[in-house]
């Protein structure tokens, strides 16, 4: 059952309920007297119910009352069952006031006085008309209804959706915009780094030159002693040499002559 169907019962149902679950509940405390008429005007009109007795069916009235109001107040009662109790319980106050000799002027179905308070039950029988009539009709307007309010919905699951992407997109936005900006910060940060630390060597650079050729510098200078060391060596075995050499020329010079 659709909201509407709801709204639409709902002033009907509770002002209905609301008499008839009232009415129930102040028969169940009464005395013995409005029992016996409350009997005795049933009887009149439905004889099968003189045999129960006076006090009996006024507890069983006042209980079909009550369950009837409770039904109608009930919302989860599908309005068929209600409409169907509702008019079989008007159906039968108003039998009985047709029925019951000086409810009704000779020949008409106008009230007298004393039949006018049940006269009223008419209300409640139209009431009923209504109820089920609007149970037999309410499938396809609700129908309708339902597939309007579907269609209401699915267009605003689509409006809810575009602002959640937007939002969505909005937020993503943001966030690149931020991590851009701290990526810009920290290649800032480490230029600066950077650039001390080139600075800081190309201090360094003079000294380190420095160094180098005074390293140089001693290098060739042991380089040169030991190449001059190595020629005086070589020097010195070479004089060696040609003493021995010539020595033995000279030996040599000499036993030639002998010879000869």
């Amino acid at each position: 059952m659709s909201l509407t169907a709801k709204m639409r019962r709902a002033p009907l149902r509770v002002s209905t309920g609301a008499y008839i679950l009232n009415s129930g509940l102040g028969k169940f405390g009464a005395d013995d007297e409005t029992n016996k008429h409350l009997h005795a005007a049933a009887v009149s009109t439905f004889p099968a119910l003189g045999k129960l007795d006076p006090k009996l069916f006024g507890k069983g009235l006042a209980v079909a009352e009550c369950a009837l109001g409770g039904a109608l107040l009930l919302p989860i009662v599908p309005v068929g069952v209600v409409g169907v109790g509702l008019a079989a319980f008007s159906g039968a106050m108003l039998t009985m006031y047709y029925k019951t000799p000086g409810m009704h002027a000779e020949g008409s179905i106008r009230p007298t006085v004393e039949g006018s308070p049940v006269a009223k039950d008419v209300w409640l029988a139209g009431i009923a008309t209504s109820l089920l009539v609007d149970a037999v009709t309410a499938p396809a307007h609700d129908k309708a209804v339902e597939v309007s309010a579907t269609v209401s919905e699915k267009a605003a699951s689509r409006r809810r959706q575009s602002r959640k992407s937007r939002k969505a997109a909005k937020k993503d936005r943001k966030e690149t915009i931020a991590q851009a900006k701290a990526m810009a910060e920290a290649a800032k940060a480490a230029a600066k780094v950077a650039a001390k630390q080139a600075k800081s060597q190309a201090k360094d650079l003079p000294a380190a030159a420095k160094s180098a050729a005074k390293d140089a510098s001693a290098q060739a200078k042991v380089l040169a002693d030991q190449a001059k060391a190595v020629a005086h060596d070589a020097s010195a075995k070479t004089s060696v040499r040609a003493r021995d050499l010539a020595g033995t020329a000279k030996v040599a010079a000499k036993a030639a002559g002998k010879a000869a």
